[in-house]
């Protein structure tokens, strides 16, 4: 529980140093430490909310904590907010978010997506299982979504999420974790968007790929698009194991500017390696990164 500690404490803080106001819950499945009780108690409109008490399905399965990713739907059933934006806790938000719920694909939809890597091929069973046509189109980031629960049409999309999460036995095989919610918004012919432009990738000085950053919704015309979200590929246990932070990735690692124009039938690519657009994080993002590592130390001192 120590790294999830650490994730959370880190992305709430973030969070809030944006200048976001927005009340947050933090869901959880079973006993919580009580540790984790007490390191967010200083925070204001944060509610610990344990998804057991909620759900009966849950209650008598034999689950650890960070199997909560595995019911995400259920959590969105179950809370009483209507708007909602969801994120991991290894999420690190670089602006504030408060302004996506006036964005136009949320009013328009009540379901904004951002990309993944990778398109599902013709050749999944997913198409022909749920009766829809194949269309061309990436596969969403599992890690944050926005998403409104308004009418009926919603709650039928929503409880079809939860039937896949409950069964990824089944499911994991044809479905990431986040696109059972996109299958059932097709299924019930429900609109929702998926955000331009592609996601910029983060890498070491091994060119390894560490993280994610996606942008904006509505700034699609910046010649810069502005980022919005960051998240890491490493696990974070690891992390705090070895004292590499976040900040210490960012700091030594480069942002890939997305290429909108290099695109497969299946990955996102981008261009060789002479052409890449490659920029310092700490340089580009330097009171993001300075601010992190002011708050993780201050963490790593107290815990």
């Amino acid at each position: 529980m120590q790294y999830c500690m650490y994730d959370l404490y880190i992305s709430v803080q973030l969070l809030r140093k944006t200048g976001c106001k927005l009340p947050v819950e933090i869901w959880h499945l079973g006993d919580l430490n009580a540790d984790l009780k007490d390191l967010f108690s200083s925070f204001k409109d944060v509610n610990i909310m344990n998804l057991v008490t909620y759900d009966s399905y849950i209650t008598n399965l034999r689950i650890n904590s960070t199997q909560i990713l595995n019911f995400k739907a259920s959590v969105l059933i179950h809370t009483s907010y209507q708007n909602i934006l969801f994120l991991d806790p290894k999420v690190r938000v670089l602006h504030d978010p408060t302004i996506l719920f006036e964005s136009a694909p949320f009013l328009k939809t009540g379901l904004v997506f951002w990309k993944d890597l990778y398109k599902t091929p013709i050749e999944n069973p997913i198409w022909h299982i749920l009766g829809v046509p194949c269309t061309d189109e990436f596969e969403t980031a599992p890690n944050y979504f926005m998403i409104r629960k308004s009418d009926t049409q919603m709650y039928k999309s929503l409880y079809l999420a939860n039937y896949f999460q409950r069964n990824l036995e089944m499911y994991d095989r044809f479905l990431n974790e986040n696109d059972a919610f996109r299958y059932a918004w097709k299924q019930f012919k429900n609109l929702y968007h998926i955000v331009e432009p592609n996601p910029g990738l983060l890498l070491s000085d091994t060119e390894c790929g560490v993280g994610v950053v996606h942008f904006m919704p509505f700034v699609v015309s910046m010649k810069t698009p502005y980022p919005l979200f960051l998240h890491s590929f490493n696990d974070s246990e690891n992390h705090l194991s070895d004292q590499l932070t976040y900040s210490k990735i960012m700091h030594y690692s480069r942002w890939v500017e997305p290429d909108s124009s290099i695109v497969s039938s299946s990955c996102i690519r981008f261009s060789n390696k002479s052409k890449l657009d490659l920029t310092d994080f700490n340089e580009r993002f330097p009171k993001y990164t300075n601010l992190a590592i002011r708050i993780e130390n201050d963490f790593l001192k107290g815990k």
